[in-house]
């Protein structure tokens, strides 16, 4: 149901509360689901659209859930929009602490933009991250932290593995610290095609 907010617990786990934009998350509980699904039917907009295409809406989502709680407040966006910088500003807007970007293929592209747009948000990126080059990938495209999903599943130890191979891999290069490799990809203009 989208739009409705989590909140992470566990021993070892930092409290914050979340949304996702898109179209796959749980309610944690009853009651939160019927605060932010209340909070939802207010919302402007084409309900047809997921929420992170209609920037207004997404807005008005991240500000409720905003006012409902002190905790970090953590935006999952959709991949399944046009423009994502338009959204990630929207969320950002709305009360957004830190931006999670994406879990697909176009990830790395949106983290991207999103950093180029938003030099100052946290973002976590999410996508297909198994090994420490998909970890660089997404830190130099410009994500201050990745998440691990589905490879979790595979190998149950792959963080504890990411983390160690990170680590070295920062020893060999000569990086003192992660953060300082976050946005530091650098493009260059594409030429401009001559059409014959």
């Amino acid at each position: 149901m989208p739009g409705t907010t989590r909140r992470n617990s566990g021993p070892h786990a930092a409290r914050m509360a979340a949304i996702s934009s898109g179209e796959q998350t749980t309610p944690s509980s009853p009651d939160s689901f019927a605060r932010t699904a209340s909070r939802r039917a207010t919302v402007p907009g084409d309900p047809s659209k997921p929420t992170s295409a209609r920037a207004a809406a997404l807005l008005a989502l991240v500000a409720a859930v905003r006012s409902a709680t002190r905790l970090p407040l953590v935006v999952k966006l959709s991949p399944n929009v046009t423009d994502v910088v338009t959204a990630a500003k929207a969320a950002v807007d709305g009360g957004a602490g830190v931006l999670s970007l994406i879990n697909t293929l176009v990830a790395l592209r949106m983290v991207w933009e999103v950093r180029r747009a938003l030099p100052n948000v946290p973002i976590f990126g999410i996508g297909g991250i198994e090994t420490v080059e998909h970890v660089l990938e997404f830190l130099i495209a410009g994500a201050n932290a990745v998440q691990v999903g589905t490879a979790n599943f595979r190998d149950p130890g792959v963080c504890g593995r990411l983390v160690r191979d990170l680590e070295l891999w920062c020893e060999r290069h000569g990086v003192s610290r992660v953060a300082d490799l976050s946005g530091t990809l650098k493009t260059r203009p594409r030429p401009e095609k001559a059409y014959a």
